[in-house]
């Protein structure tokens, strides 16, 4: 089983949901989305859990 977390918004769509950044160039916005997704990763504070199990063998 495989398993990770997921965070609540996509480092890229911070300029699209942050409306005071959106006055800043969009490439500096979504540098700085991607680093708060990495320190939300870092800080393990993601907000849902994705779990993908894999079936071996087969039912046939």
């Amino acid at each position: 089983m495989d398993a990770f977390g997921g965070l609540d918004f996509e480092d890229d769509s911070l300029a699209d949901r942050a409306h005071a950044l959106r006055r800043l160039p969009r490439p500096l916005v979504s540098l700085a989305g991607q680093g708060l997704g990495a320190v939300a990763r870092g800080l393990r504070l993601e907000d849902a859990g994705v779990f993908i199990a894999r079936v071996r063998g087969s039912r046939a």
